[in-house]
């Protein structure tokens, strides 16, 4: 929503004395159906969070960006847009738009001193995740452990990153280390998947 959006941007730059980073965390995991059996209006709902809500923040926030001579704009994308499975399609295309428009951004800010870059988890190991695999391992009549491992096996480094490390990877995009990258993507995802 533009008024939310621009409603944030003024309360962050009044509170802080200016917007330095913003980092754009909209998440809608799709109706994880096929193409052939979605509805459209259900893709558009994905799109509309993931890709159109982060764009309308990124604008919202780029006057104050400018103002400042430049700032960062981190966006949390996913392993889904390069590692495709069957029935994320709506998710998958939100997140390949979003980094196709992170590097068009990057092209266009640059001039300005602002940075746009990528983070791309895989799966963040949480509470969330755990029950997931809790799920999956019910179905396949496995221990959840059996499960996890199924899944860690399949990265480089045979482990599921938490949360907070995904965050320290949002950081050195946020802080003065990535001055001079932008429209890049950065995998963090254990090596789960590499071009």
């Amino acid at each position: 929503d533009a008024a939310s959006c621009e409603t944030a941007v003024e309360h962050a730059t009044a509170s802080l004395g200016g917007l330095d980073v913003l980092v754009n965390n909209a998440f809608h995991d799709g109706n994880h159906r096929s193409f052939e059996d979605s509805d459209l209006a259900e893709w558009q709902a994905t799109m509309d969070v993931n890709l159109w809500g982060t764009l309308q923040m990124t604008k919202a926030a780029v006057p104050a960006l400018r103002a400042r001579g430049g700032g960062k704009v981190v966006m949390v994308n996913s392993l889904s847009a390069h590692r495709i499975q069957p029935r994320y399609g709506a998710y998958a295309t939100s997140k390949g738009a979003l980094e196709t428009a992170t590097k068009s951004l990057a092209l266009e800010l640059g001039p300005h001193g602002i940075r746009v870059n990528g983070v791309f988890p895989g799966y963040i190991w949480g509470d969330k995740v755990a029950a997931y695999f809790g799920h999956l391992a019910g179905r396949a009549g496995i221990t959840p452990e059996e499960q996890y491992r199924r899944v860690a096996d399949e990265t480089a480094l045979r482990y599921l990153p938490p949360s907070e490390e995904i965050a320290g990877s949002v950081l050195f995009f946020a802080s003065p280390l990535s001055d001079p990258v932008t429209g890049q993507s950065l995998g963090v995802d254990g090596g789960h998947f590499i071009a």
